[in-house]
Order: C-alpha cells, then structure tokens, then sequence
C-alpha cells in the first residue's frame, strides 16, 4: 500500500532535511554541488550497496534496481551495467529512488527495528507503462534537492 499523498513541496522538505542532516548545501550556491548519494545510503541509513543480476524480479519490463528490506540491501541490476555507464545520472537516480522507497515505504518514519519483513519483501525500479503510486513518489524523492 502506497503512503499517503506527499505533494512537491513536502517532498523537498524531506529531502531538504535529509541533506541537512548529512551537511550537504541545499541551497544554492553558485555551482552545483554533487550529492554523494552512495555515503547518505551507507553511512545515514545504514544501507549497503551492490550490484548483482536482478532481472527475475520482473518478467514485463526492465528492472534496474532493487531495495530487499530485510537484509537492509540496494541491488543495482549488473545485467543494466552499460545503461547506467551511457546514461549520465541515472545510476544515482536509481540509488536515489531506492533510498525514497526506504524512507518513504518501508520505515514510514518508523523506527526500523520494530518493523518485520518476511523474506520476500522487496520494492524494485522497472520499465513500465503502469507506475504504482509508491514508485511514483519514489522517483519524487529521487529528483527532489540535488540528488543527480
């Protein structure tokens, strides 16, 4: 079940938090600063990263990326390696997306350690005429402050 409703402006707002919190400039500042997404992932939520095949999580589109909340685990689709080399940014989007859909989805502001996930629990980024509303917000959350 998708969260509720989260407009524009509270999306930046969360975001705005969450790069305050990690002490990256969210204003700007003449340039653009490049968001390290990897350490907000690892070292804020405590999340790792890594890539492996990933392409049975669905049979009607492309997946690129994965959140397994169990485990506490990002997969990057190894199998998208050259998309994600030709296509500036969307690796970070994707890792950006993953990381909306554990604050948004899966903690919902909760504290993590009193939720339990059953060994199949899994959200994932896929290529698709249909968007559920929680892959939606995700990619919100992934283009909200400067997550490029």
């Amino acid at each position: 079940m998708c969260s509720t409703y989260i407009n524009l402006n509270q999306m930046e707002d969360i975001t705005e938090n969450i790069l305050k919190k990690s002490g990256i400039p969210h204003t700007w500042q003449g340039s653009i600063t490049k968001i390290d997404i990897d350490a907000i992932i690892e070292f804020d939520y405590d999340l790792d990263i890594s890539w492996e095949n990933i392409d049975h999580f669905a049979k009607d589109g492309v997946v690129l990326a994965a959140i397994i909340p169990q485990t506490k685990q990002i997969y990057l689709n190894i199998s998208q390696e050259k998309l994600f080399k030709e296509k500036m940014g969307t690796m970070n989007f994707s890792k950006a997306h993953e990381l909306g859909h554990w604050i948004l989805h899966i903690t919902q502001q909760k504290n993590y350690e009193q939720l339990s996930f059953i060994e199949s629990d899994h959200y994932f980024c896929r290529s698709s005429a249909t968007r559920r509303p929680e892959e939606i917000q995700a990619d919100m959350f992934a283009s909200s402050g400067n997550n490029a």
